[in-house]
């Protein structure tokens, strides 16, 4: 049998495949793959490549936007400060924003805090 470690390394089955041999919340749902540092700029063949695999292996459940790559980010986390405060950061703070309104919609009886 495979270790989660092995699966998350990309040296298993797909995500659908972990939950089989995990012993996890059998009724945990799974909301879809997120991609992140995303090189949205000039992405390379590799990158398209692995995407596409991606999709093909997780087929419907590859989320959008895609998390753009920023250097502002890595230097932000390093100096402990909030990236989305600066404006090269805003794109990426706009994908988790995006992403986390489909994932937890904000309705008239809801609020984020409260979801």
């Amino acid at each position: 049998m495979k270790t989660a470690a092995a699966v998350l390394n990309g040296h298993g089955p797909t995500s659908r495949g972990f939950r089989q041999l995990s012993p996890l919340n059998p009724d945990v749902q799974e909301a879809g793959v997120i991609v992140t540092r995303w090189p949205d700029n000039i992405p390379s063949r590799d990158a398209l490549g692995a995407l596409a695999a991606l999709r093909e292996d997780n087929e419907g459940m590859v989320l959008a936007p895609l998390i753009p790559e920023r250097v502002i980010v890595r230097s932000a986390r390093a100096g402990e400060v909030w990236w989305g405060d600066y404006e090269r950061g805003a794109p990426v703070a706009a994908a988790f924003e995006d992403l986390a309104g489909q994932l937890w919609p904000v309705t008239d009886e809801t609020t984020r805090s409260n979801a």
